[in-house]
């Protein structure tokens, strides 16, 4: 497998199924999927089968990669991939290990089902579980920051306290939040930029994650790094490895949490030619009489 290959991996059910065009990060994935599954999960199959054993390195193996979390809906924080890379998955490990495709599929299965179906009670006390697995059994204290949009910020500290993370709302002016961030006062705060309609992650990215930036709570130094090189060069191929690079952790250590995403919506007359922006920028100029 070359390096290539790794990096623009091709839908092995291209036969059965005409391509639907999986997402940059769903294919980035499936490239750390097949490098995973070719120098740990392969070479170890035979053996697992040999003696019958559960393949627990294996399983180890797909944690690390980030692929048994991508059915959380990313209205949940998770990266909500589709049923098709979930498809492509589960072709690739069989290929190499049917029991390691089997545990990923029912996983996967399971974890879709849980959000879809789940009652309203249920999703609290899995929230509750999980903190308890990360050591916080009776929760913990959370300070809130923000200046803009309360409604979302109490409905967040609503549902925070349903779980039992003990939140509070510090609701400020902007300059006093700007002023309790620089002097490192913000434990936590909530933020809707948009990146100035760019579509690009060196609009925001940088903002947040270089070491001299107030906004910058994690001061990871890997994080860093990844961004400046990022920000420093013109390449775009090496440019967006970096950047995938980054994101990737900021999402693994939950440095930033998704809460929800905006809409835009317009109402046109039928006498007028008129298509959406597709960076959100209004450009009301170019819109025509028929």
């Amino acid at each position: 497998m070359t390096k290539q290959d790794l990096q623009r991996p091709q839908p092995l059910l291209r036969k059965a199924f005409p391509p639907n065009g999986l997402s940059a990060r769903e294919n980035a994935l499936l490239a750390t999927l097949d490098q995973i599954i070719e120098t740990e999960i392969a070479p170890q199959a035979a053996a697992h089968d040999e003696k019958g054993r559960y393949p627990t390195s294996a399983v180890a193996a797909l944690k690390r990669s980030g692929v048994l979390k991508t059915a959380v809906p990313a209205a949940y924080g998770g990266p909500g991939f589709s049923t098709r890379f979930s498809l492509e998955a589960q072709v690739r490990l069989s290929i190499a290990d049917s029991a390691v495709a089997q545990i990923f599929k029912i996983h996967d299965e399971l974890v879709h089902e849980a959000f879809v179906y789940s009652t309203a009670d249920f999703r609290p006390a899995l929230a509750k579980k999980l903190l308890a697995e990360a050591g916080y059994p009776n929760g913990f204290d959370l300070e809130l920051w923000s200046d803009r949009e309360r409604p979302v910020n109490e409905a967040i500290v609503h549902q925070l306290n349903q779980v039992g993370v003990r939140a509070t709302l510090r609701f400020v002016k902007p300059p006093v939040l700007v002023k309790a961030r620089n002097e490192k006062q913000v434990p936590a705060y909530y933020g809707s930029i948009g990146s100035f309609s760019i579509p690009d992650a060196g609009a925001i990215v940088p903002d947040h994650f270089l070491p001299e930036s107030d906004r910058n709570f994690s001061q990871d130094p890997a994080v860093a790094k990844l961004v400046d090189a990022a920000n420093s060069t013109y390449d775009p191929a090496k440019r967006q490895q970096f950047f995938r690079d980054a994101l990737r952790r900021i999402a693994e250590e939950a440095y930033w949490v998704p809460i929800l995403t905006f809409s835009a919506n317009y109402l046109a007359s039928n006498d007028v030619e008129f298509e959406p922006w597709k960076d959100g920028m209004e450009r009301l100029f170019q819109i025509r009489w028929k």
